[in-house]
């Protein structure tokens, strides 16, 4: 069967023969982090595993692919990406690489908290004209060792040594030779701007500074970072990975207030500071449901969803006038067509997946870690008490000088566990408990 591919829409993967890049719903532009050629052998490669035959047509590829094993091979990119997320197969030096109980135990119920802190976050921030007030390296210095100080004097000594040492480097000294140069030697992403990375041995803080208040808080935000790697030969779970740098840049935006910035040039400053992670969640926003789903139900079944979307179109037309509704039907009825609509909603969620298996993966941390220190920053200026007593209990759990469970953690924060179903990790679970929730069908 031949297929014309221009004919197939933006979003599908077949279409990406076509693209440079994907316009989501919302016409934000998302670079692809495969080539094209990338992706068709990736195509090619799930036909073979799945029909034991060659194919090289890339027209013929892509319609097997539609017409046959939609619903089938977006069930297994979901299983794969589930154990992925439980085992934590992707380690590096500091998060933990270990199954991840809590993560187990409590899987779907933090898949609702990302799908709904996420479009929570999207309906509160949107980026703002307003501009953030300019600073000077003195000025920059002066507000990142105050705060620094203000957390802890441990801290700042640690601060001012790691800059001493020169392990704090500034990206906008280079020169863009000089940057790609170094960054070619080192293996650093040439997109990077606000990172730590072992250099020669030794952790080092990268800072692409913009002179304004921004930086103070990326400052602060990697230094975090940089304590997790240093202090302590205790890993942190991956869940947790983003928590502590989030909540100390948050604690900063707060007293910067203090210095005289305003309420709304705060405000600004959060927004531009999450603009990155809702976006790339928001483009995400239905894979997360799709993981919901297969949670729930233990499939994604085409049938069920096209009974679903039935009841959803149906409800929609109660709910809109007689002229709106003859307009509809008439001008836009592959909008009212169920199949038509779930198969398209599908093909998206396979297309993101397949470019990019690590959605989730890379992303939970973040959002998971904005969630946690929203909750925990709101519960310390509604009992500033003990707001000292929390500060000091999250600074030693960045530093891993304490331990508590993430079941615990949660609840300092001022999470409602019950309320979110959030459940306490079990101490005995094996393997093959896991392997057959996840793994197999």
């Amino acid at each position: 069967m031949q297929v014309d591919i221009k004919e197939l829409q933006p979003y599908e993967l077949y279409g990406l023969l076509k693209m440079d890049e994907v316009f989501n719903e919302h016409g934000i532009s998302v670079p692809l982090p495969l080539s094209k050629e990338d992706i068709y052998k990736r195509v090619k490669d799930i036909y073979y595993e799945k029909t034991s035959q060659i194919m090289d047509d890339k027209n013929q590829l892509y319609a097997w692919l539609k017409e046959n094993n939609r619903f089938m091979l977006l069930n297994d990119l979901i299983r794969n990406v589930l154990s992925e997320l439980v085992y934590g197969t992707k380690e590096n030096e500091y998060m933990c690489n270990k199954k991840d109980l809590f993560l187990f135990m409590n899987l779907k119920s933090l898949l609702k908290i990302i799908y709904n802190h996420t479009l929570y976050c999207y309906k509160i921030y949107h980026k703002q004209d307003t501009t953030l007030s300019k600073l000077t390296k003195d000025e920059i210095e002066y507000y990142t060792r105050n705060i620094l100080g203000k957390i802890s004097l441990e801290w700042l000594r640690i601060f001012d040594n790691t800059v001493k040492e020169k392990n704090v480097i500034y990206i906008d000294e280079f020169s863009d030779k000089e940057r790609k140069e170094y960054f070619s030697k080192y293996g650093i992403d040439e997109e990077s701007t606000n990172f730590v990375t072992k250099i020669d041995g030794k952790y080092t803080i990268f800072i692409t500074r913009t002179f304004t208040i921004n930086d103070v808080i990326s400052i602060i935000h990697e230094f975090t970072h940089y304590l997790n790697y240093t202090q302590n030969n205790k890993k942190i779970p991956r869940i947790l990975s983003e928590f502590y740098s989030i909540f100390f840049e948050k604690y900063a935006s707060l007293s910067l207030l203090k210095y005289g910035y305003s309420r709304d040039e705060i405000d600004v400053l959060n927004t531009k500071r999450l603009d990155n992670t809702i976006i790339l969640m928001f483009e995400y926003w239905p894979v997360v449901n799709y993981f919901i789903n297969y949670l729930e139900n233990g499939v994604i079944d085409k049938n069920s969803m096209i009974v679903n979307e039935k009841k959803r179109i149906s409800k929609f037309l109660t709910t809109i006038p007689e002229d709106i509704k003859y307009s509809v039907i008439q001008n836009f009825p592959e909008t009212l067509n169920a199949e038509k609509c779930v198969c398209e909603r599908c093909d998206r969620c396979t297309m993101d997946l397949i470019i990019n298996p690590d959605i989730i993966y890379n992303s939970y941390p973040y959002i998971i870690g904005h969630f946690l220190s929203s909750k925990v920053i709101d519960k310390i200026t509604h009992d500033p008490l003990n707001a000292d007593k929390i500060l000091t209990t999250i600074r030693l759990l960045a530093e891993r000088k304490i331990e508590m469970d993430t079941y615990d953690i949660f609840l300092l924060c001022g999470v409602n566990n019950e309320e979110f179903d959030i459940k306490r990790e079990c101490k005995n679970l094996d393997d093959e408990n896991v392997l057959k929730r996840y793994n197999t069908n």
